[in-house]
């Protein structure tokens, strides 16, 4: 989705914030697949439950760094700052009608600025609906996913926790053995989480790849486009199609 040089600078920096928060997303999705194939599920779902977290607030700013989205952030103008602080709201109002052409900037505003949201995803997700980046039936799924993960990490009940999931299993409550029924339950929110993300990082950059539309390497988007055909989305296909035409 980003073009070749010179120009994918350009999209690069448009897109920073998002870009880092992906990267970093990414990176807590290795390691709490790593902790699902060990045996260590109290470990793999908060893992898996931040990585979400991650990338739903790089989605988040790298969108308010852009006032055509700020137009409409009316769920975000509701989240309040942690203890008192400043939130979406200030952050909002300090950026008027400013475009910033390297979206991670927003990131050291919001440090300079003293901005500090409570932590709000089931409102994140209501946002990106709003703004049409998720379809209905995806935002459902990525909070039905939230709220189990969440269960899972909070392990209110005795079933949800490392021990609990071995008993439930019939397995030694003090081995290390992986449990098959979990890795294929960690498996499904995996599939939600991923596919939705990818789907809201298409309609993130589409704008912007249609702008570049002559410079794409057409080969990736093929690529891509496939992806998303054996993934069953036939609307994401349709839109990277229009952009080989």
């Amino acid at each position: 989705m980003i073009p070749k040089e010179p120009h994918s600078e350009e999209v690069y920096y448009y897109h920073a914030a998002f870009i880092v928060h992906h990267w970093d997303s990414a990176y807590l999705i290795q390691h709490s697949i790593i902790s699902c194939l060990s045996g260590f599920y109290g470990a793999a779902y908060p893992e898996l439950r931040v990585a979400l977290e991650t990338f739903l607030n790089g989605v988040i700013y790298d969108c308010l760094a852009h006032p055509h989205f700020r137009s409409n952030a009316e769920k975000l103008r509701k989240v309040k700052g942690f203890r008192g602080s400043k939130s979406f709201k200030e952050l909002i109002d300090v950026l008027g009608d400013k475009d910033l052409e390297n979206s991670v900037k927003i990131l050291d505003l919001v440090i300079e600025e003293g901005i500090h949201p409570k932590a709000s995803p089931s409102r994140y997700i209501e946002q990106l609906k709003l703004w049409n980046l998720l379809g209905d039936q995806e935002e459902s799924r990525l909070k039905e996913c939230y709220d189990q993960l969440s269960a899972y990490v909070h392990r209110t009940i005795p079933s949800y926790s490392d021990v609990g999931v071995r008993i439930e299993s019939d397995i030694n409550w003090l081995s290390r053995e992986p449990v098959i029924d979990e890795i294929i339950k960690f498996m499904k929110f995996l599939d939600t989480i991923t596919e939705t993300c990818a789907t809201v990082t298409l309609n993130l950059f589409l704008p912007t790849a249609t702008k570049f539309k002559d410079k794409l390497d057409k080969q990736k988007v093929m690529f891509l486009a496939n992806t998303f055909e054996e993934l069953g989305n036939r609307q994401a296909r349709e839109k990277l199609d229009n952009l080989l035409r």
